[in-house]
């Protein structure tokens, strides 16, 4: 292998290839595909939360600009095949079942909404206007059922059950962990603390709204999208089950994204709509949502309630934790959704060596949109509960949180370690990354400053959140998906290099941090390397982009590969000089021999391209493909310690410091890694400080727009802008996996993780003499203006 790092490899913080494209306003989104004479859809969107409906579209349909009008009753009575009900790729936990089909969503509603902006229509108009102003001529009748619209709700006895053929509104219910070695750990505690978390939705927002283009070609039964997806192989597979097409006739491309933060993974019911219209009609079909239609029903993140507790020894070893969490999973299953309980609870210990856990989940269904991954997923509830689990019961046993830390890390020589869930971490070292977050925000001096600074009625708080991210799923039979790394690597005659990688790209910079492994692999000029993602007619095959998964899994295979293709090398080198295989090394971009021969990596790529000078047992060219199954997930961790102040007159919430400390492996590109980290922590900010979905009492949701204002109102929906993100400082060690050929982890939510828990310790911390009740995020001002005038300090 070799062993330089040549310009532009492994380790370099290379300028992104993508960004001259993205800036300069070369970048191709959903509308930049010309699809001539494309007929335009729009839906038609139930306006109500929970009722029974009749359509009369006579008058739509006797417009001369709309080509079609179609309800539920009208797909199924088509010739065309009605589209499948949504499927689920894992069971919500271990040893319990698949939920009951009647909770899996149909792709249009047939005579029952269950959540404000459910499709009951869908119109095909000859441009987008004429689709939308025809959605005006449909008269709908509804008959308003009486609304769920939380998870304590959906539990009550009296509850209206939403779905038929089911008893309640129940849709799974299991644990994970050891409760009656939980239970006997806390009850020989010397110190326990337990926190309720209430309700909380986040909105993803990716940069664009959803989009898809899809083209039926009658003559080759071709069916090809355009669409904003994180899994355009996967994608494919979905839409080719859903829309009973043969999936090798489909292809899937998907344009520059800004973004998907995991609601971008599964197809939705407008995505199997536009599909099946084009079949139907055999004409190219096309729709773009507006930001309201986006936020109306687009996948929300997070949904996790509940009670979390823990309990402390006198010597300040965690002994045990233990949570109850209702989990509103929204109208209907989203496809990744009861997958996630599984996840949290895997990460209920987060880096501490705790010898019991119990997590027992409900999932219920409520008259809401649905909730599916969202960046974290449940890891950042879990995290955030745990951290302040571990700050409030040290407090409470007079210690310092950050001395409560250090005595329960897994200490680096436990590793590969089997936490209390059975989750396999496979390195770290958690007491290094932490002691470093604590020298860079100079731990000591500010806890010194914050008591001096009370006589002055000011309010500093020291929050930590030291935090796990479980990446990179992990190895294949785990899900019921596939869950492997794909990459394929072609070598050209003049030694220039096109990866092929089973990721999709949105944001991530897999163009550049991809092309470095190769880079280093092969010893050749970054220049010389291009990648190719995001297509299934140029790359055969994938899984996608979620989960922090590209660099380990995809990267992994792309390694691979670049070894396969370099072993190939040295065959036709010992070939050529007529020695054996093993006395030929790879170095420095070029193969050399015993005896000084030397054939550099273009030279190699021109034999084998030609062919002649092959041994006969091997076929020409350089190309190899690797798909990567990895023993395990990977793991990376860190700690962010957030320093804040909090204004008596207003409860302003002020940064003044903010590190986050980064371990994911060997970093590809550490400015990616910093760009990841840093946009993991504005969203994390986001749903600690402004971001909440709001509906009303009848189902409505009020958050169906962007909001300017961050205080006062409600309806809209907050984001946080760039005057409210504080100064980052990161910092990185390097603990690389065992399990990846490069040593490197997934790592793209740990920002996401860690802002939540850090964020809150540190607004606890600095209310701490006001002695008021803890909150829930997110936390705003008013919230903290009255803590303080009505706790009164000390």
């Amino acid at each position: 292998m070799t062993t330089v790092n040549p310009d532009g490899g492994i380790g370099e913080s290379v300028s992104r290839n993508e960004d001259r494209r993205v800036l300069t306003g070369n970048s191709t989104g959903t509308d930049d595909f010309a699809v001539p004479n494309a007929l335009h859809v729009q839906f038609l969107r139930s306006e109500k939360a929970h009722a029974r409906f009749s359509i009369d579209a006579s008058a739509a349909r006797a417009r001369s600009d709309v080509v079609a009008v179609y309800t539920a009753a009208d797909i199924e009575a088509s010739e065309t095949p009605t589209p499948e009900p949504f499927s689920l790729y894992a069971a919500p936990m271990k040893g319990v079942p698949y939920p009951d089909d009647a909770y899996l969503q149909r792709s249009i509603a047939t005579d029952r909404a269950r959540y404000h902006g459910e499709i009951i229509g869908v119109v095909v108009g000859t441009d987008q206007r004429a689709a939308r102003d025809a959605l005006d001529d449909i008269d709908v009748t509804y008959d308003t059922l009486e609304p769920v619209m939380t998870a304590e709700a959906a539990l009550a006895d009296d509850a209206p059950v939403l779905h038929d053929d089911v008893a309640d509104n129940i849709v799974f219910e299991g644990a994970s962990g050891d409760e009656a070695q939980t239970q006997a750990n806390f009850e020989t505690a010397a110190y326990t603390a337990e926190l309720e978390k209430e309700p909380q939705r986040v909105s993803p927002c990716p940069l664009e709204p959803r989009a898809a283009v899809a083209v039926h070609d009658p003559s080759m039964d071709t069916l090809e999208f355009v669409a904003t997806t994180q899994i355009p192989h996967g994608y494919r597979r979905l839409l080719s089950q859903m829309l009973h097409h043969p999936e090798h006739k489909v292809d899937v491309t998907v344009p520059d994204m800004g973004g998907g933060f995991g609601a971008r993974q599964h197809p939705y019911p407008a995505d199997v709509l536009v599909g099946w219209c084009a079949l139907d009609l055999s004409e190219p079909v096309r729709w773009r949502a507006s930001r309201t239609e986006n936020q109306l029903v687009e996948n929300d993140g997070r949904g996790y309630e509940g009670t979390w507790e823990i309990a402390l020894g006198e010597a300040g070893d965690i002994l045990a934790l233990r949570a109850d969490i209702r989990y509103d999973l929204g109208a209907w299953v989203a496809r990744g959704a009861c997958g996630l309980a599984q996840s949290g609870n895997s990460v209920l210990p987060g880096q501490y060596d705790v010898p019991a856990v119990y997590s027992h989940v409900t999932g219920v269904v409520t008259n809401k949109a649905r909730v599916d991954a969202y960046r974290g997923v449940t890891g950042t509830e879990m995290i955030m509960m745990l951290e302040r689990l571990v700050t409030r019961v040290a407090k409470q046993a007079g210690l310092d949180p950050a001395e409560v830390r250090r005595r329960n890390f897994v200490d680096p020589d436990q590793f590969p370690y089997e936490n209390a869930t059975g989750a396999v971490y496979d390195s770290g070292d958690y007491a290094r990354n932490f002691e470093m977050g604590l020298e860079a925000v100079d731990y000591e001096a500010v806890q010194a400053r914050k008591e001096a600074l009370r006589d002055e009625n000011r309010y500093l708080g020291v929050g930590l959140c030291s935090y796990i991210e479980g990446a990179a799923l992990g190895p294949c039979g785990e899900l019921d998906v596939p869950t492997w790394g794909y990459g394929r690597v072609q070598v050209h005659p003049g030694g220039e290099v096109t990866v092929y990688s089973g990721g999709a790209n949105h944001g991530q910079g897999h163009e550049t941090s991809l092309a470095q492994i190769a880079t280093t692999e092969f010893g050749v000029p970054f220049d010389d390397v291009s990648v190719v993602e995001n297509s299934t007619k140029e790359v055969s095959d994938g899984v996608g982009t979620f989960a922090s998964r590209t660099a380990a899994l995809c990267g992994s295979a792309i390694t691979e590969s670049c070894r396969k293709i370099i072993e190939k090398g040295r065959q036709i080198a010992a070939d050529e000089w007529d020695v054996p295989v093993d006395t030929v090394a790879f170095d420095d971009g070029a193969f050399h021999g015993a005896s000084e021969q030397s054939l550099s990596f273009q030279e190699i790529a021109a034999q084998a391209h030609m062919g002649a000078a092959v041994p006969d047992e091997l076929e020409p060219g350089l190309e190899e493909q690797t798909y990567f199954d990895p023993e395990t997930r990977t793991w990376s961790f860190g700690t962010h310690v957030a320093v804040v102040e909090l204004d008596p007159d207003t409860g302003a919430i002020e940064f003044h410091d903010y590190v986050a400390t980064e371990d994911c492996g060997v970093q590809l590109n550490p400015d990616i890694v910093e760009g990841q980290v840093v946009g993991g922590i504005a969203q994390g900010i986001g749903q600690t400080l402004y971001e909440d979905v709001e509906y009303d009492s009848d189902g409505t949701l009020l958050s169906d727009a962007l909001r300017d204002e961050t205080l006062g109102s409600s309806g809209g929906y907050t984001l946080p802008k760039a005057e409210h993100i504080p100064e980052i400082t990161v910092e990185s060690t390097e603990t690389p996996s065992p399990h990846t050929p490069h040593g490197a982890k997934g790592m793209g939510e740990s920002g996401a993780i860690a802002a939540p828990g850090a964020i809150m310790n540190a607004i606890a911390d600095a209310l701490e003499p006001f002695d008021t009740e803890p909150m829930t995020p997110p936390v705003t001002p008013e919230m903290v203006w009255r803590a303080m005038a009505e706790g009164g300090s000390e």
